[in-house]
């Protein structure tokens, strides 16, 4: 049985791995998100990284990432800002590839 523990041992860790590695990729695309946002609102750094870490923080409590845009397009169009929910979903996902390469250098 040892040739099966090992491998399932393996399997645990490998899935262990690419939890935390999704984990990572998503929190850093938030940031990414909302420090574009903050741009898009005009907010000074010290501001834009202060909402960055809202929403991060958000997005361990919101469920899906529609979550993270609407409530992003809620704080967008609250400070008058025109930004489509369209427009955002595209960033988001430009963002979530350079997060990727960040994090797993892929």
């Amino acid at each position: 049985m040892g040739v099966f523990d090992d491998r399932k041992d393996a399997y645990e860790q490998k899935f262990a791995h690419d939890e935390e590695s999704r984990f990572k990729v998503s929190a850093r695309t938030n940031k990414l998100l909302a420090l574009w946002a903050a741009q898009q609102m005009g907010m000074e750094e010290a501001k834009a990284l202060e909402y960055a870490m809202e929403i991060v923080e958000a997005s361990f409590t919101l469920t899906k990432d529609w979550d993270v845009v609407s409530k992003i397009h809620a704080d967008l169009r609250q400070r008058k800002v025109n930004v489509s929910v369209d427009a955002i979903r595209d960033e988001k996902e430009r963002l979530q590839r350079e997060a990727t390469k960040q994090i797993l250098g892929s």
